[in-house]
Order: C-alpha cells, then structure tokens, then sequence
C-alpha cells in the first residue's frame, strides 16, 4: 500500500512504501531517503534509525515538529517515528486483538489502517480487522469511540471534535456529542469524545447525500 502526508510548512512529503518510510524533500532536489525501516527487511523492532525495523505500514499522520505516526498491518500497532527518526511503539503489543488500556503498548488492534491527527496531539485510528475507530491520547490511554463499523478504512479528524470516516462506496460524519461510555476510567476529562447517535450518521454516497 502507498500512502502520503505532506507538511507544507516544510515542503516535504513522506511517503509508505512496504516495508519502510521515505521521505521526499520537494522543494529544491526531490532528495529521496529512508526515513525509518530497511527496506527489504521485515520487523517489529523499536530503537534509533537504521536499527528500528518495520513491516506493512499503511497509513500515516505528521505531527509539529515532524513527529510522524503509522499503522503496522502484520503486528496490528500504532507507531512512533520521532524528529530524530528512532522508531517506539505508541499503542498495541504485536499480537491482534481488541482490548482498550489506560496504557497504550496494552491495548489491542486488528488490522489498523489509516489514521489522523488533531493539533492537540490525540490520534483517531481506523481499526479496520474490528470495525472499530480507536482514540489515542497524547499520554498514551486508548478508548474505543465508534463500533459496529465493518469495512470503514479512512479516517479524518478534525480539530471541532468531528469525525469523517469512508467505507469504499460512501462516507460519514459524526460530530462531538457525548463521552464514550466504554472509555478507560483514567481517560483524561478534557479528551475529545464522540459517540454513536441515535440516528444514523448522515451519510454520502459518491454521487451524492444517501
């Protein structure tokens, strides 16, 4: 899979390729070069650039500082690639599963796939193998916010609490109502939360609104 996030501050773009990330600097020589993983070499291994090792990123958020955030398909985890280019582990333990934790290398995914960053530093993760959509706080607490969504991938978040999510034929928008009632009880107050409506979301097919 080939995925993209630009930061125009910088005028660079990172892009996934399996099984490493590269980076393009496009605003004089089109330099390429790999900005975490070896490509040609699979693994879950955290640590400096080039020891860290990766396998099947997928999608990819860019935070200030040029803080960079992907999914690992194969060991079903959100990780880490720090301005310095070292590699941790932000949330999930290798293994697939579907479990929330006030401490992130304790929770558990499926298949996550793509994923978007708010300005305060809060991750939404399209848990695609449980359709489920995850938060994840800065401090490192994962909660479940959006269930029941087979098939969704992408994922957008934006800063007034909404959300958009796609499915391969439409999309869907939830706005910022009450807190999730399955939240880790540690999860800060001052956290984003959304729930599902009692209606259903208003949703769009690509011609149009369903």
């Amino acid at each position: 899979m080939f995925c993209t996030e630009q930061k125009s501050q910088n005028i660079e773009k990172f892009f996934v390729v399996i099984p490493c990330i590269r980076r393009v600097i496009i605003a004089s020589t089109f330099a390429t070069t790999t900005y975490a993983g070896a490509c040609g070499t699979l693994g879950f291994v955290d640590g400096p650039h080039p020891n860290a090792r990766i396998a099947d990123p997928q999608g990819i958020a860019v935070a200030a500082g040029g803080v960079a955030y992907f999914t690992t398909v194969s060991f079903h985890a959100v990780r880490k690639i720090a301005a310095d280019q070292s590699v941790t582990t932000v949330a999930g333990t290798g293994g697939a599963g579907t479990a929330d934790s006030v401490d992130g290398v304790l929770a558990q995914f499926n298949q996550p796939c793509q994923l978007s960053i708010l300005s305060d530093g809060y991750l939404f993760v399209g848990d695609w193998g449980n359709g489920l959509y995850r938060m994840i706080a800065p401090d490192g607490v994962v909660s479940t916010v959006l269930t029941g969504k087979t098939g969704a991938m992408g994922v957008i978040a934006w800063d007034d609490g909404s959300l958009v999510i796609s499915y391969t034929s439409h999309i869907e928008h939830y706005a910022q109502t009450a807190a999730p009632t399955n939240a880790p009880t540690a999860a800060p107050t001052d956290a984003p939360t959304l729930s599902l409506p009692s209606l259903p979301a208003q949703s769009y097919t690509v011609g149009g609104v369903n």
